[in-house]
């Protein structure tokens, strides 16, 4: 497999997973659709190289996620792209080094394998085993569920509609004044 030293995710991208290769250095392994694509980077920094290309960073989309979900998660989800509906949670605590994140977007289905592992399956018709119980995996995704539908309310809400009326406004300084006078025009 050939490494790639930079590497965009796209609405293609299903996970990232974690790999070292053979002299032990930690990289990662892209699922883009039914490709796999090696990565130098370890998950976490992918991740977050990502997130920077789209305007803010890791701990910048944590805190955001945080205010948002209220509450003290660790291992809580982030928005990579909240244009490219790009929402993006983690395994385990993105400090480890096998941390895999998953986009939200591309999984179709999870079900329980047994107590301590769940097999989650993309939209790609892939799978992957998690070794986490299905209900720690089950909490990870309804997380970013909430995350991407109070994201989803807060756009509509805030969505400019044109006025019914016809008014014409003119608002202007004063050079005398430090206030604006609105009048209609």
């Amino acid at each position: 497999m050939k490494v790639e030293t930079n590497f965009m995710m796209t609405r293609a991208t299903c996970m990232v997973y974690p790999k070292y290769n053979e002299v032990g250095k930690l990289q990662s392994v892209v699922m883009e659709n039914k490709e796999l694509i090696q990565v130098d980077f370890k998950p976490t920094d992918l991740v977050d190289q990502n997130i920077r290309y789209h305007g803010s960073s890791l701990r910048g989309a944590w805190d955001g996620s945080r205010v948002i979900l209220g509450g003290r998660f660790a291992m809580i989800p982030v928005i990579v792209s909240e244009k490219l509906n790009m929402y993006w949670f983690p395994l385990y605590s993105p400090s480890r080094p096998d941390c895999a994140w998953f986009a939200l977007q591309r999984i179709h289905s999870y079900h329980r394998l047994n107590k301590k592992q769940t097999r989650v399956m993309f939209d790609n018709g892939e799978y992957f085993i998690a070794n986490i119980s299905y209900t720690n995996f089950e909490g990870k995704y309804v997380r970013a569920c909430r995350l991407k539908h109070a994201m989803d309310r807060r756009t509509e809400s805030l969505m400019v509609c044109e006025s019914p009326q016809s008014a014409t406004y003119l608002i202007n300084r004063d050079t005398s004044d430090r206030n604006y006078s609105m009048e209609l025009d």
